[in-house]
């Protein structure tokens, strides 16, 4: 168990991901202040309910521990941070104390998943994967390409999830997939199911332009 600052967001943050975030409130400037001065570490998790700015929000008990790569001290006080995501946590209990939420955590483990994968799963997930980020290659200016050695099953399935064009609800149930076996086997059926999906706006365009998809403007090119 270990107490960290916690930053409630409107955002799923997966391991391995990269997030920008503009911290303006006071109570968050001192948060980060204090991590800059320390470990550079603080959880995030999604809001289930309040709001990002105002009174203390009330996040799901399951986050992602945060570690900051990069930041920027603005002159009017904001910081400009770049963090990545490292493990994922879930809160015992909440620890008063500051003007900024804090949690007692426990850091879930995710097991050894080589030992329950086979490379036949693996296989399957990168191809559902490489689909789908080509059919949105087709339509926006996305580009990300799927690395095709040293990438493990806990980093693919963390990927697959991030790169889903879904709502926060549904990745935070990908978040909280008690195994990686459960979270690629989950992933790739919503990839599939959005791949269909978005293939078919693509069918019902008949000329070039831009569409909304998922609430995101795109293009066909």
């Amino acid at each position: 168990m270990r107490i960290i600052p916690l930053f409630p967001l409107n955002i799923v943050l997966f391991p391995g991901m990269v997030l920008p975030l503009r911290i303006f409130e006071p109570r968050y400037r001192l948060m980060i202040r204090r991590c800059l001065d320390g470990d550079k570490q603080f959880g995030i998790a999604l809001i289930q309910e309040g709001d990002e700015v105002g009174a203390a929000a009330t996040p799901f008990a399951t986050g992602t521990l945060a570690e900051i790569s990069g930041f920027e001290l603005m002159p009017d006080g904001q910081i400009m941070l770049v963090c990545v995501g490292l493990r994922r946590f879930r809160i015992e209990r909440h620890v008063e104390g500051e003007p900024y939420a804090q949690a007692e955590v426990e850091i879930l483990d995710e097991g050894d998943p080589e030992e329950d994968i086979d490379d036949a799963l693996i296989d399957s997930a990168t191809t559902t994967l490489e689909a789908y980020l080509g059919a949105l290659a087709n339509v926006s200016n996305l580009s990300i390409t799927v690395p095709k050695d040293g990438l493990s099953a806990i980093d693919l399935s963390y990927l697959m999830a991030a790169t889903l064009q879904v709502d926060n609800a549904q990745k935070q149930e990908l978040l909280e997939s008690p195994t990686v076996h459960d979270r690629l086997e989950r992933v790739m059926v919503m990839l599939t199911r959005e791949n269909e999906e978005l293939q078919a706006y693509l069918a019902k365009s008949r000329t070039r332009g831009d569409f909304f998809y998922r609430g995101y403007r795109m293009s066909v090119n």
